[in-house]
């Protein structure tokens, strides 16, 4: 009798939270055929804004590896261009003159000027007016430069726009140059409207630094070269012998 009330007990409780609990097809279909919910990663505001500087900083960087790579090439243009006038006078002093020297010399100079723009932007080459610039501190500069930034940027999307009209213009219609020679325009053309466009991201870029360190630091580390130098001039000489 003892053991059929210890069984009864269990039974009674189990039915009675069995039917406690009411069966729900729908709920069960997404129990069984239900993924786990995908992992999405919540960004606190600190991160999200690191990982915009890491993209940032990377796309300073391409940007400097493009222009610095270009600007080596079109350093080469100044001797093209030195070669084909020594060719003008060797050619005169032989009483037979090309017609093609003045203009691929003109050609060759507007390559090199315009597709070497974007490194002397990097380097700072540029020339501007150092009389109260030099003497403000590095925030004020960048301030400066960010808002003068703007202005140039503004005026080199609207060379970019003309030159991509200009050169889509000769490309369509064959145009040539109203000379003896009559090269055709368009090569030289997109050579300038593609450094245009360079100086344009480099703009932007040094855009960004500007910014960057007038928020005070640096978005891309610059090597150093003079360090190595600093650090083996500190190294203690050696004792003498003896």
């Amino acid at each position: 009798m003892t053991d059929t009330k210890s069984t009864a007990a269990p039974l009674a409780s189990f039915a009675t939270e069995s039917a406690g609990q009411i069966y729900d097809p729908i709920q069960a279909l997404r129990a069984r055929f239900s993924y786990p919910p995908p992992l999405r990663r919540t960004f606190e505001k600190g991160e999200l804004t690191a990982i915009g500087l890491r993209g940032l900083g990377a796309y300073v960087k391409g940007v400097n590896k493009i222009n610095h790579a270009v600007g080596h090439v079109a350093m080469y243009l100044l001797v093209l261009m030195l070669g084909i006038l020594v060719w003008s006078v060797v050619s005169k002093g032989l009483g037979k003159p090309s017609i093609w020297v003045m203009e691929m010399a003109q050609f060759t100079m507007a390559a090199y000027y315009l597709l070497g723009a974007g490194f002397s932007m990097q380097q700072g080459a540029h020339v501007r007016m150092d009389f109260l610039y030099e003497r403000w501190k590095p925030r004020r500069r960048s301030l400066v430069d960010s808002f003068t930034s703007v202005f140039l940027i503004f005026y080199l999307v609207m060379l970019v726009i003309g030159g991509w009209s200009s050169s889509a213009y000769a490309l369509e219609f064959g145009q040539r140059n109203r000379t003896v020679w009559a090269p055709p325009m368009a090569p030289i053309k997109i050579i300038m409207t593609t450094g245009m466009f360079l100086m344009l991201l480099q703009s932007t870029a040094e855009l960004a630094k500007d910014i960057c360190r007038a928020c005070g630091f640096e978005l891309v580390q610059e090597k150093n070269t003079a360090a190595p130098q600093a650090v083996a001039d500190a190294s203690p000489a050696p004792a003498p012998a003896g």
